[in-house]
This record gives C-alpha cells, sequence and structure tokens, in this order.
C-alpha cells in the first residue's frame, strides 16, 4: 500500500513513456561482463493481489484458473519486451503486523503457479529477506537492478532509483509512467512525510497529513531526521537516537509556521507531539529496512540476458492450469508467445549465447531467424521488437512456425495459424 497520497504528490514528476522504447534507451552503459537487457525488479505480492481483484465476483463465469491466466498474460506482456525480469517475494522477516493489522505469514495461493510460470519464461524469482519493496529498492540503489516495477509508494521511501508504474487496464500494454532519482523528492523529506503523515509500520502524528509533513519538510525537518538515523547506524548505537532537540523542533514549527511553509499555525497537533515520538523502530525500519547484501542476492551471472526461456514448459503448464485443447494451444502461443521467442532469439544471436540455454536446435533457431527480413534487419532489431516478419516470404514462416510448435509439443493445423 504505501503512503496514502504519495503518488499524488510525485506526479508532476514522472514522466509517461512508450515501455518499450524506455527499455531499450535506460540499459546502463555495459562494463565487460555486463551484456543484456534492461534489468527490472517486480513485487511478487502486488501482481497477485492485482491479478485477483477482478475475479473476487462473478469468478465462475471467468474459465478456468482466470486469476493464473491473468498472471500469465502479464508474463506474455514482458517476454515479448527487450527485459530481463527478476520476481521478489517477502521474505521470513516481513513485518508481522501493518497498520495495525496482523500479517498472514502463509505465501498467497497463487505462489506456486506463478513460480512455475515466471520460471518457464525464463524469468528469476527469488526470497527477500524481508520486504521485497525494501530487497528491490536495496537492488536497485547497488546496480544490481536497473529500475523498480512497483504501484507501492514504499519503493521511493526505501531508495528505489527508478520507478516504473503500471498504467491502468489496455494502456499498461504500452505506456508506463516512470520516476528517476533526479526527480523524487530527497530521501529525508520522504522519511518525514512517512513517519508523520502514515505508512505500512504506523499512524504517524495523529492529525498530521502529507501536505502539512511535506511543508516541515522544507524546515529541514526530514533530513536532520535521516542524517541522526544514519550517524546512529554508523557510530554503532543502533536505536538509540538523541531526538529531543529535533522533536522540540518539530513542534516549534507546527506551532509557529514562521516561514509560512505549512500554510497554517497547528497549535493542537504541537501540543500532541509526545516525548516518545516518533517510534524509533518506525524511523529505523524505513532507514534501514531487513535486505540481502549485494554478494548474497542469488542472481548468476546470466541475469540481464534472458535466454533461458522453455517453450515445451510454457505449453506444458497452459495446458495443465488452463485446460487448452490443441487447436486453441496452438492459437495462443503462436499469437502471445511467438514474438517473444523470436525477439529473444535475435537477442540471443547478438550477445553471442549459447543456443542450449533456451532449448531449441541450433537449425531450428536458424530456420527461425531465416524468417526475418534480412541479415542487417536481425542486427538492427535484436535489442527491439521483432515486427518485421517476411510476409512474402510464406513458405519460410510458416516452416518457422511448425519448428515453435514442434518445440511446444503441439501438432499445428495442416492448413496453417
Amino acid at each position: 500500500m504505501g503512503i496514502e497520497g504519495l503518488w499524488k504528490v510525485v506526479e508532476p514528476a514522472m514522466e509517461r513513456v512508450d515501455f518499450t522504447a524506455f527499455l531499450i534507451n535506460h540499459v546502463p552503459p555495459s562494463p565487460p561482463n555486463r551484456r543484456g537487457y534492461y534489468r527490472l525488479g517486480v513485487d511478487v505480492s502486488i501482481w497477485l493481489r492485482q491479478c485477483c481483484a477482478p475475479f473476487q465476483r462473478a469468478h465462475a463465469q471467468a474459465g478456468q484458473n482466470p486469476e493464473l491466466r491473468t498472471f500469465y498474460y502479464r508474463l506474455v506482456d514482458l517476454f515479448v519486451r527487450p527485459v530481463a525480469v527478476v520476481f521478489v517475494v517477502d521474505g521470513p522477516g516481513r513485518p508481522t503486523i501493518k497498520r495495525g493489522t496482523r500479517v498472514i505469514p502463509k505465501p498467497h495461493w497463487l505462489t506456486a503457479g506463478a513460480k512455475d510460470l515466471v520460471d518457464a519464461f525464463g524469468f528469476d524469482w527469488i526470497e527477500a529477506l524481508g520486504e521485497a519493496e525494501a530487497e528491490l529498492a536495496s537492488m536497485n540503489a547497488q546496480g544490481v537492478i536497473d529500475g523498480v516495477m512497483s504501484d507501492d509508494s514504499d519503493a521511493l521511501v526505501f531508495g528505489a532509483r527508478i520507478v516504473i508504474r503500471n498504467l491502468p487496464k489496455k494502456k499498461s500494454r504500452v505506456k508506463v509512467d516512470t520516476l528517476s532519482e533526479n526527480k523524487m523528492p530527497p530521501p529525508g523529506d520522504l522519511l518525514l512525510v512517512a513517519v508523520l503523515a502514515g505508512s505500512d509500520y504506523s499512524k504517524g502524528l495523529e492529525g498530521c497529513g502529507i501536505k502539512t509533513a511535506l511543508g516541515l519538510a522544507r524546515y529541514g525537518l526530514g533530513t536532520s531526521l535521516l542524517s541522526q538515523a544514519w550517524d546512529a547506524v554508523y557510530t554503532g548505537d543502533g536505536y538509540r537516537l538523541p531526538l529531543d532537540e529535533w522533536r522540540d523542533s518539530l513542534r516549534y514549527y507546527l506551532h509557529h509556521d514562521p516561514d509560512g511553509y505549512v500554510g497554517r499555525q497547528n497549535v493542537v497537533l504541537a501540543a500532541s507531539v509526545a516525548d516518545d515520538f516518533p517510534d524509533i523502530d518506525v524511523v529505523m525500519a524505513h532507514v534501514r529496512p531487513l535486505t540481502t547484501g549485494g554478494d548474497c542476492i542469488p542472481l548468476d551471472a546470466e541475469f540481464g540476458r534472458s535466454a533461458r526461456f522453455r517453450v515445451a514448459r510454457i505449453g506444458q503448464l497452459c495446458d495443465k492450469f488452463f485446460s487448452w485443447d490443441a487447436k486453441k494451444m496452438a492459437d495462443k502461443m503462436v499469437k502471445s508467445v511467438w514474438p517473444g521467442v523470436v525477439m529473444r532469439l535475435l537477442g540471443a544471436e547478438k550477445h553471442g549465447l549459447d543456443w542450449a540455454e533456451h532449448q531449441i536446435s541450433k537449425d531450428d533457431c536458424n530456420l527461425i531467424l531465416d524468417s526475418i527480413e534480412s541479415v542487417k534487419t536481425r542486427t538492427r532489431t535484436a535489442t527491439g521488437h521483432a515486427k518485421r516478419i517476411n510476409r512474402r516470404d510464406t513458405q519460410r514462416a510458416t516452416a518457422a512456425t511448425q519448428v515453435f510448435n514442434t518445440n511446444l509439443g503441439v501438432v499445428p493445423d495442416p492448413d496453417g495459424i
């Protein structure tokens, strides 16, 4: 959930862009051992909740496993784009209580099926030590991933450098909203908003909204709070924060608002600031969340190149979860998965990857790639969508489709697909 109202605050700084163009144009400069696609991190729990939401009613008319089918099509939407994805799930150290409500520790009921599909598409799946959003923000700050896809504003507070937010419904297939580090509010201001206006960890200062918190941030209260928190971390003082002077400043600026940043004098609110506010545990939960160190994150050296998809496994899972018959399977796969297969084979060719990584033979790969318009086009489109299938060469394109179906384990319609 994150901080209520924070997305609206940062909305003017967000940039609406074409998703594929963004992925192509924002791959960071590559060190010698870094070749491949834009590396994106996704919080699994948010996706699972969103996939379930439309089917809370009228579930019986939605077909078999509609929630998992929605997840499948979301994976397809990423598979056809030049992106490597790691899905992160909450770990055992996640908070047991959020917003005063006990969090159920058991995994979401879709988790097992979702993990199988993620693996079949060649994406990565890891478990965080604590909260997935904190883990993703830490991975982004360390350069392990290039961006975080999230609708949870906590990613901003935890220090994510580039956040990609899905647009609703069909718009998400084309456009996304992005927020980069140089356009985000300062980290101290975000911390102050979380502490005063409330977050997943506390209700904040009762009566203090996000507008008041942002006004107080202009007095430097957020910067000073963050500085003291990091001083306590670096000096080994742990959770002992000398906040008496900071608390007095908070009361003063609430009471007097000398520069008019808040917009009014909040005498009653100033008087309500208790001597033990803020809760040190809440401050440190935002400043120093439980995350995995960079050297211990379980991603291998191949992450970012993504040529490990398994077409046959995708087909097997679709048969298991959705019970598509052979003809429907072929039609669905060729229309949805096929563009991603071609695009990733182009990428594999460009990056010099071993053909065996995706379990399609070299001869079959060449047959598929030869259905692309020309060798020149193959090189030019290796990091983009493979939209230039040679429509004039029907025979070779049909042969490539037959190769796809053979690897899928589906017998194609003799009249063509």
